[in-house]
């Protein structure tokens, strides 16, 4: 558990930052992708504590971080 815990909190800190991308107007060009890196996001967070420690998590911040950019 105290494993999977600072892995967990990274996936929902991206999901609140994806939530917020969401929900500017800035963002429209991008809604479709910034959605579907949403969902990806929300499905790791059910995965179970075997798969979660398995996420390569900087690859997946760097995909968020890539759209932030956009």
């Amino acid at each position: 558990m105290f494993d999977v815990f600072p892995i967990m909190q990274q996936l929902h800190e991206m999901l609140r930052y994806l939530k917020e991308a969401l929900s500017l107007e800035e963002a429209k060009p991008i809604y479709k992708d910034l959605q579907k890196a949403a969902e990806e996001k929300a499905h790791l967070t059910n995965l179970n504590p075997k798969e979660i420690l398995q996420l390569n998590v900087p690859g997946h911040r760097a995909m968020i971080n890539e759209l932030h950019r956009l």
